[in-house]
Parts: structure tokens; C-alpha cells; sequence
């Protein structure tokens, strides 16, 4: 009886340290992970350093970026908006760029990089500052969004064959908390029944942001017509579309159909569909290489729904 009690205390003891050693080197790991991001921190004096590299490299038309996305957020602020300006950070896509700056940690790299040519690197403490020429670069004639910021727009809701003219306000600026869509900017074209045009910044299905012309309140039965009265066309008219990430993550709404036309010609037609994302398109316009004309943009969906939907496209 006696001998197993011991044997129980013994056994007990074991337990005892067994337990101990595990809760030892439990510690002992997490005091090495604590080290180990501490000394993957990216310090403050880095991104001073980082900020001076930049704005010694950058140009006017280049493109900034971060590399992985989830630092964009602190590289952003870093940058500040005379660097990480909207038309950068949110721009609609790498190719109407000649050249990026790229600001990566951990060795990351920018996929839409990959093709093109490095021309230098420097490491700066914890960030790696790679500055890279674009392999086919393009020149954009004219971009819509811009148009659009300069007024340079005609807008008018289509129902029945009826127009009604949606005339360009401003009010006060509109934002739109993460359930309400993106803010509406103070330059707006408030269409009779409730549908509004403006450019902002929209987060698409991914999160990323997109400046882009945006579509508030599609009415079913009608669309919404843009007309730029004077774009320099060339070889392509290249763009985007999109709907904002909350109305499209059930994949539950009706699809939105885009079509571009100059006078009596189609130049082309795009749908976007719950899930596509940001979704890319180009149509062939060297028919009016070189010539201005006036082109007519439309938007329609058979659901008003959640359709909180934008677009940009250039010529090229």
C-alpha cells in the first residue's frame, strides 16, 4: 500500500514538472515571437527616410505603391497626400502609368511588377524602396474621370424614350460610413426621382480603392446617360467597372449594363455581374483615331437595389 503511494507521489511530481517545462517553454517562444516583431517593426525614422527617397525619385506621372496591400494604409499616411495622392492610390489600374515606385516590406513584390524592368533598389531599414519603368508604356488622350471633375459633362435619365435633364449642384459633401456606400462628393448630377452622378473614391469588391465616376440609385425602368462632348480618341477606349464591396458580397443583384456609343455608333458594350469585381474592358476605336467627337455613355439595370455602381475609362 505504501509503495503505491509513492509510486502515486512520483508520479504526481513528474506531472508537476512535466507541466512546468511545457509552461516554460511556452513563455520562452512567445518571448522570441515578441523579439522577433519587435525587430520586424517598421520604426518611424524608416519611413522619414523612406518619405526623403521617394519624393527624390518620384515624377509627376508615376505611380506609388506598397507591397503587401495591408501596409498601404500606413504607407499612405507616411507618404502624405502631396506623395500618395489620389490619383495614385487610387487608380484604376498599373498601365497608364510609365513608371512605380514601390514600397515593400518582408521582400514582398507587386505581381503587376513582375513584367516590368527595375531600374533601382534601395533598402532603408526595414523597407525596400524599387523603382521600375513600365515595358508598353501608353498615352492617355483623355480620361472621363477627369472630364467629368472639370464639368466637362452632360447628364440626363433616359425612361420611354423621354429625357430628363439631371443638372450639376454642389452641396455639401456626403460620407458614407461602411454600410452606406462611398462619400458623395460636393460636385454632383441630381437626376429627377433620385439617381445622382459624381466622382469619388470607392472601395470595390476587394477593398481596394478606385476613383472612379459613380452611380447612386439606378431606377428600374430608366437609365442614366453621360455625354462628353469633346474626347480625343485614338487607338482603344480602355476602363473599368464596378460596384461598391457591400453591394456586391451576396451576390444576390441585378446585373448593370454599360455601353458607349458615338453618334450612331456603338463603340461597345460591358455587364457587370454580382461577384465580377473590378472588371476590365477595352474596345477598338481607330476608327476615330486622332478625331474629337462627342461620346455617349449608358448606364442601365432592371434593379435599383444595392446597385451602387462606377466606372472610368480613357482613350488611348
Amino acid at each position: 500500500m505504501e509503495n503505491g503511494m509513492e509510486s502515486n507521489e512520483t508520479n504526481q511530481r513528474k506531472k508537476g514538472w512535466w507541466c512546468f517545462l511545457v509552461l516554460l517553454l511556452v513563455g520562452l517562444m512567445e518571448l522570441g515571437l515578441h523579439f522577433y516583431q519587435r525587430q520586424d517593426v517598421v520604426s518611424e525614422q524608416d519611413w522619414q527616410n523612406v518619405r526623403t527617397l521617394v519624393a527624390s525619385w518620384i515624377q509627376q506621372e508615376d505611380w506609388l505603391t506598397f507591397s503587401p496591400d495591408w501596409i498601404e494604409p500606413v504607407g499612405r499616411a507616411q507618404m502624405g497626400n502631396a506623395l500618395a495622392t489620389v490619383e495614385r492610390i487610387a487608380a484604376p489600374d498599373e498601365t497608364r502609368f510609365p513608371r512605380a515606385i514601390e514600397l515593400s516590406i518582408r521582400n514582398h513584390n507587386r505581381p503587376e511588377l513582375r513584367s516590368w524592368k527595375k531600374v533601382k533598389e534601395k533598402r532603408l531599414g526595414r523597407i525596400t524602396v524599387r523603382l521600375f519603368e513600365n515595358p508598353t508604356p501608353v498615352s492617355i488622350l483623355s480620361d472621363l474621370v477627369q472630364e467629368a471633375k472639370k464639368g466637362a459633362l452632360l447628364v440626363s435619365r433616359v425612361q420611354s424614350e423621354h429625357l430628363a435633364s439631371c443638372p450639376q449642384v454642389f452641396q455639401q459633401v456626403q460620407t458614407g460610413g461602411f454600410t452606406f456606400g462611398p462619400a458623395i462628393a460636393a460636385q454632383r448630377w441630381v437626376c429627377p426621382g433620385g439617381s445622382l452622378v459624381t466622382v469619388t473614391v470607392v472601395p470595390i469588391l476587394d477593398y481596394r480603392p478606385r476613383q472612379c465616376i459613380y452611380l447612386f440609385h439606378l431606377q428600374e425602368g430608366a437609365s442614366v446617360r453621360l455625354i462628353f462632348p469633346r474626347i480625343l480618341f485614338g487607338r482603344a477606349l480602355h476602363g473599368h467597372h464596378g460596384l461598391y464591396a457591400n453591394a456586391e458580397h451576396e451576390q444576390k443583384g441585378a446585373p448593370v449594363k454599360l455601353s458607349f456609343s458615338i453618334g450612331q455608333s456603338i463603340v461597345g458594350q460591358v455587364t457587370h455581374y454580382d461577384g465580377d469585381g473590378w472588371k476590365g474592358f477595352e474596345f477598338d476605336t481607330q476608327t476615330w483615331a486622332a478625331d474629337r467627337a462627342e461620346l455617349t455613355v449608358d448606364i442601365v439595370s432592371s434593379i435599383n437595389r444595392d446597385r451602387m455602381y462606377c466606372f472610368e475609362a480613357d482613350t488611348r
